[in-house]
């Protein structure tokens, strides 16, 4: 865990899940039960670092607490919801699973181990409640913060109403769909990745889950394995990684990269370094390049002044879309509604950058 995060109070996304009728079961069902669950959150968070997450044991699942990416939160709840739905035999079982973005307060508890205590859980295990067997619900505040990151994201989810939990606490809650509306949530196809992609087209892949990674970070490995596991050939592979691409110039170049002929390139990643093909407009080479710290520590600095404590979520995914600190500046400009408002932030920022 962050030393600098423990005792502070933060913004984070929750994901609570429980094993439906675990409790009924015998103890070596739940112990098998368990024992496969953690074996399947283990896999899906692989690649996270370990400071942006935190995993506490509730006995019958578990809650997972993103200090980052709220994002995250909904496409790992995802994956490992569709993982557990293949077990069988004693292991076999369904969840139930909540997600909420609000307050978390991060700590040591009694044997130094990390802990989370806040509303922010506390919301994520009531929405959980009203959840049914294989079913991901998510709170108002979820919805508001992730639907506003892209159209895609909007359009995975659909208003339930409001609910009231055993505290007589109203809740605004929605279903969240990761196929969109009207789609089927995604199954795995049949036969491994291997048995439907050609070696060459897998070494492809993987390089685009590469690219993939410089544009919305490590929530790229997720969707790339879903893309492998879920996809029937290669360009529908491509297309369904670059859906997670909210700039449409960022999508547009990715696509053309990743489906253009290899020219004598060995790799996709040789192709987007050499431009081998002069039909294909390369992503921009520098996105994701490391900014100067202090001076976009002092830009989110300002941001959060007019932005409030959502700021740094909102600086790390526009960061991710810009090759300089002034198209990231601009890009945080235009959140910010009044106008007014908006003229101090970039006044301040200016200031700060001359005085640099």
């Amino acid at each position: 865990m962050d030393a600098t995060r423990s005792g502070r109070t933060i913004i984070g996304s929750v994901v609570f899940m429980d094993i439906v009728a675990y409790t009924k079961a015998s103890d070596r069902r739940q112990l098998a039960m368990k024992t496969a669950l953690n074996q399947t959150i283990s896999e899906a968070l692989d690649g996270m670092k370990e400071d942006d997450r935190i995993i506490l044991d509730t006995g019958d699942g578990c809650a997972i607490c993103f200090l980052g990416d709220p994002e995250d939160a909904m496409y790992i709840a995802g994956a490992i919801r569709a993982e557990t739905m293949k077990l069988d035999g004693p292991s076999a079982q369904v969840l139930r699973i909540g997600i909420n973005l609000g307050p978390l307060r991060v700590m040591s508890d009694l044997s130094g181990r990390p802990n989370v205590v806040g509303d922010g859980i506390n919301v994520a295990q009531r929405v959980m409640s009203f959840a049914g067997e294989g079913e991901i619900l998510v709170s108002r505040s979820y919805y508001e913060v992730v639907s506003c990151l892209s159209d895609d994201n909007k359009r995975m989810f659909q208003q339930l109403g409001v609910l009231r939990d055993k505290h007589v606490r109203e809740h605004q809650v929605y279903s969240l769909n990761l196929a969109g509306p009207g789609g089927a949530e995604p199954v795995e196809i049949g036969g491994a990745p291997a048995e439907r992609f050609a070696a060459s087209e897998l070494q492809r892949l993987r390089f685009a889950g590469a690219r993939l990674a410089e544009l919305i970070g490590p929530l790229a490995a997720v969707i790339t394995e879903r893309a492998l596991t879920h996809s029937i050939g290669y360009d529908a592979a491509i297309d369904q990684m670059a859906a997670a691409i909210v700039d449409p110039g960022d999508k547009a170049a990715f696509v053309q990269i990743a489906k253009a002929p290899l020219a004598g390139a060995r790799t996709i990643g040789e192709l987007a370094r050499t431009g081998q093909d002069s039909s294909a407009t390369p992503p921009r080479a520098i996105l994701g390049a490391a900014f100067d710290p202090a001076a976009l520590a002092a830009i989110e600095r300002h941001f959060t002044d007019h932005m409030g404590p959502l700021a740094p979520l909102l600086v790390a995914k526009q960061k991710a879309q810009c090759a300089t600190l002034d198209e990231l500046t601009a890009r945080l400009a235009d959140l910010i509604e009044k106008p007014e408002a908006r003229a101090r932030f970039l006044t301040a920022v200016a200031r700060r950058a001359t005085a640099g």
